[in-house]
């Protein structure tokens, strides 16, 4: 192995930070609608489209009120992604010193840890990030309740929130949701979280088989981050039904929701049952519409922090992967691919992950 590989793997998770960051920054105002959309329990939608949702949390709230859960969200989706390509590196780097080359079942099985591993560090900012997001807007009760006589939006949660303590911030949520349901409240939704991890494993397919097809027309820096955009919507369509799962146990229990769920498996069955199979699908116009430009996002800022970590330590560039003569066998094919090496110049792009939202 590289003797510097391990300094290139924390360059990974410090552009994994940035580039996670950036992106649920620039998007939030969408992720907003989907969840609003997500956890609406009742038929119909809970405003006419997206623009009117938006407009309508401006009138009532000003602009700030689309960037409710700015912060943890900032957090989770930074960490998420950090983290994630720490992990995955970790673990691929281990592979590579086990059996001297990798495979896709390497990747595919450092995707699934470094996933599982996430999950369970930052579920409780997504938690903080569902809630705040729902969470009317308004320095008082009073406030909130007098904003839902007009704003049908806020009317469902506004007088059962005004019973409540409305999270300020991440500590002071935290210590408020261990304080009312324990610790394992901070781990609400962490089933359907679990299965998200495999929303990993289908855009690395995907993304693998997309970027082979490529290859031969040396096709530009660009393009791979709209190949990642392409792999990043079918995964999530695949595995949306599990989001909103997700999003429904880890709404605050406001008594605003038509149902009380008990379990993963009692929720399914009470969306199966009383909104079909659509239910499952609430919100996925706008997740589509916020997927591809986060994975273009997301994937642009990561890879150009990458390289200009390598360029300013006068390293090889293509991040961790790139090995030197004696870490890969020569006319090693399977480890090409599987790294995404490719001949135009010394750029290489890697497969991605999810962005959990």
């Amino acid at each position: 192995m590289n003797a510097k590989a391990p300094a290139q793997v924390e360059d990974h998770l410090v552009a994994g930070l940035v580039a996670g960051a950036v992106s649920s920054a620039l998007l939030l105002p969408l992720d907003l609608i989907k969840v609003h959309l997500q956890v609406y329990d009742r038929a119909g939608r809970p405003f006419p489209s997206m623009y009117k949702g938006m407009q309508s949390i401006v009138q009532q709230e000003g602009y700030r009120g689309l960037y409710k859960g700015l912060t943890p969200a900032l957090l989770a989706n930074g960490l998420s992604w950090g983290g994630y390509f720490y992990f995955y590196e970790h673990a691929k780097n281990r592979y590579l010193r086990q059996h001297r080359q990798i495979t896709s079942v390497h990747h595919l099985l450092s995707a699934f840890e470094a996933g599982i591993i996430m999950v369970f560090l930052t579920n409780p900012l997504w938690l903080i990030k569902t809630r705040m997001q729902l969470q009317p807007g308004g320095a008082s009760p009073l406030e909130r309740v007098t904003k839902a006589v007009t704003d049908p939006i806020v009317a469902s949660t506004a007088s059962h929130l005004g019973k409540q303590i409305a999270y300020t911030g991440v500590t002071q949520a935290l210590r408020t949701i261990v304080r009312e349901e324990g610790v394992l409240g901070l781990y609400k939704g962490i089933l359907p979280a679990l299965l998200l991890t495999s929303h990993g494993a289908i855009q690395f397919v995907t993304y693998e088989w997309l970027k082979k097809a490529v290859e031969p027309y040396q096709a530009p820096v660009f393009s791979f981050s709209v190949l990642g955009g392409m792999a990043k919507i079918l995964a999530g369509l695949v595995t949306y039904p599990p989001q909103v799962v997700k999003a429904r146990l880890q709404q605050r229990d406001t008594g605003a929701s038509r149902w009380r769920y008990t379990s993963t498996w009692d929720c399914v069955l009470k969306i199966w049952r009383f909104e079909g199979l659509l239910g499952f699908f609430k919100g996925c116009l706008p997740n589509v519409l916020k997927t591809a430009p986060s994975a273009v996002i997301t994937f642009l800022v990561y890879e150009q922090c990458v390289f200009s970590f390598n360029t300013l330590r006068g390293k090889p560039q293509g991040g961790v992967d790139a090995k030197t003569p004696e870490d890969i066998p020569e006319n090693s094919a399977d480890e090409k691919a599987a790294n995404g090496v490719r001949n135009r110049g010394s750029r290489q792009i890697s497969p991605k992950r999810e962005n959990r939202d």
